[in-house]
């Protein structure tokens, strides 16, 4: 647990270093309990993405759940993990692409994001997944509660019976001490949200962590979020099948090149069905991206990425 918090302290470290960097005129003497800078946003196909790293991406969250705590009437954090299937989807579904334009955040997860950002030459720095996002909330709780600075109380909301209840015993293997305040299957139709909504707010969630797959899981959030108490609300899609282990996880290797989605494709079945859109965005990409180089052209100042 001592090298848990020394590994969590070097994070926040390197977070504050660069955000002294990057804007010269930021006070680096800010603690947790104060205000990151936003993070660089940019459109991508129409939608937003922010440019974070995964040690921002929990800072945010965790200083958004003090924040809140300490003043309820701030609005809660709806945060979107995109990745290309997800922003293949918006590009026929408005409400969607609306949805994710609106959040508090989204961070770029999967790899087709990263090269696509370097294509049309607005690059991301790298990935912020919603299995790893998942784990290092967990380890940032169990760090709350290691040092006594506070909790983050973590909600499991989604799944199929019984997955959120085996994904938080992973997480307590994993992470002695982070604090899972409740896992709820539920139900992810509007007829489904005054229960759930009761055993979020029962639970004094911090953060609910929504795994009922893409779309539903945001237009949950949208619904539901303020109502249930909760600070910060996450969709993960199908994180907690692979935290649970009802679903392989991709070796070291695959993810280190960015492959979990071909790897999925390959290992998971009927998965294969929706591998229609990796033409789909790619074809997209390459055709948006003179637009942006265009827009460079007509503008120092890059307003291009309004309008793509």
């Amino acid at each position: 647990m001592k090298n848990l918090v020394k590994v969590e302290q070097i994070e926040f470290e390197a977070v504050k270093a660069r955000a002294t960097a990057e804007n010269p005129g930021f006070d680096a003497s800010w603690s947790h309990s104060e205000k990151l800078p936003a993070p660089r946003r940019v459109k991508l196909l129409g939608a937003a993405v922010d440019d974070v790293l995964m040690s921002e991406a929990v800072s945010h969250i965790a200083l958004w759940s003090k924040q809140f705590r300490q003043d309820p009437a701030l609005q809660p954090l709806q945060v979107v993990t995109l990745n290309p299937e997800y922003l293949t989807m918006a590009q026929r579904d408005e409400e969607l692409l609306s949805i994710i334009n609106q959040a508090g955040l989204v961070t770029p997860d999967g790899i087709g994001l990263w090269y696509a950002s370097r294509l049309i030459r607005r690059p991301l720095r790298g990935r912020v997944t919603g299995v790893e996002l998942t784990r290092m909330l967990a380890r940032h709780s169990a760090r709350l509660t290691a040092t006594g600075e506070g909790e983050l109380r973590l909600f499991l909301l989604g799944a199929a019976p019984g997955i959120a209840e085996e994904a938080a015993r992973k997480l307590e293997e994993a992470y002695p001490g982070v604090v899972i305040a409740g896992t709820f299957a539920g139900n992810s139709s509007p007829a489904g949200d005054a229960e759930t909504i009761e055993r979020v707010r029962e639970a004094r969630a911090d953060v609910v962590l929504v795994a009922y797959g893409m779309g539903k899981q945001d237009r949950w959030i949208v619904r539901n979020l303020k109502a249930s108490g909760a600070a910060v609300g996450i969709g993960i899609g199908g994180t907690f099948d692979y935290l649970a282990g009802r679903v392989p996880n991709p070796p070291e290797v695959i993810k280190k090149f960015g492959m979990e989605w071909a790897y999925r494709i390959f290992t998971q079945k009927g998965r294969w069905k929706r591998a229609h859109f990796v033409p789909r965005f790619i074809m997209t990409v390459a055709m948006a991206a003179p637009l942006y180089w265009l827009g460079e052209q007509a503008s120092a100042n890059g307003p291009a990425d309004a309008g793509y």
